[in-house]
């Protein structure tokens, strides 16, 4: 993809988060899928193809779900949760009955 293709997905990406009130974390996609989620260790021979084993503990999965686990840690411990402040609203109100 282009530099400038590129900038243009990211800005299109921000505004429509601001319109619609949705937190943009921006998580470096280095390692995401080389990284594992069980024990925290980077390799590249972690991932072979789309085939993730860890050569550390032996976890297994697939690459992308393995890059979309971390993708999802790193964004919850930036932002301490990643649940929607009204549904969690809404979750409090409909309990309260």
């Amino acid at each position: 993809m282009a530099p400038w293709a590129y900038r243009q997905v990211i800005n299109r990406m921000e505004l429509k988060a601001q319109e619609n009130r949705v937190c943009l974390v921006k998580v470096p996609p280095a390692n995401t899928s080389r990284t594992c989620p069980a024990c925290g260790g980077v390799s590249k021979k972690n991932r072979v193809g789309e085939e993730f084993v860890c050569i550390g503990c032996g976890y297994t999965a697939d690459a992308d779900f393995v890059g979309a686990q971390n993708v999802l840690a790193w964004t919850t411990a930036a932002l301490g949760s990643v649940k929607s402040p009204r549904l969690l609203e809404s979750k409090q109100h409909s309990t309260a009955y």
